[in-house]
């Protein structure tokens, strides 16, 4: 592989469909989804993404009312890599940061409460592999 393969291989520019507008808050993990669920238990779920690196966590609205569609969670080597789907126009892109536990259960609780992340300028592209054709 050269140089340029490697410097070119990832891209940030994967853009997503909307999904439609659902009816409830869903609180997902690996062993479901759930639309009866309180703070307590998305702080349960942020717990055991720390200590589990199979778990993650999605928590979903109903419409993007301030843009933001969902937040999810998963530990990426000892940290926890918090994504957010941000809605343009037609289509949904991802992006991410890598933070504490606790500073993740902020942004979880916060969203949960208002449907807002604070300080979006913090959140960087999700970088995809682009597939070898």
């Amino acid at each position: 592989m050269s140089i340029f393969d490697r410097l070119f291989r990832k891209t940030r520019t994967v853009k997503f469909e909307k999904d439609p507008p659902g009816e409830w808050i869903t609180l997902e993990t690996p062993e479901g989804m759930t639309d009866s669920f309180d703070q307590e238990d998305i702080l349960e779920c942020i717990r055991r993404i720390t200590e589990d690196p199979d778990f993650y966590l999605i928590l979903t609205l109903p419409a993007a009312t301030h843009g933001i569609r969902y937040v999810q969670a998963c530990e990426c080597h000892g940290i926890v890599d918090v994504q957010l789907a941000v809605e343009k126009k037609k289509h949904v892109r991802l992006v991410e940061k890598l933070c504490s536990a606790q500073e993740c259960a902020d942004i979880f609780l916060h969203f949960f409460d208002t449907g807002e992340v604070d300080d979006l300028r913090t959140f960087k592209p999700v970088r995809f592999e682009r597939s070898q054709a």
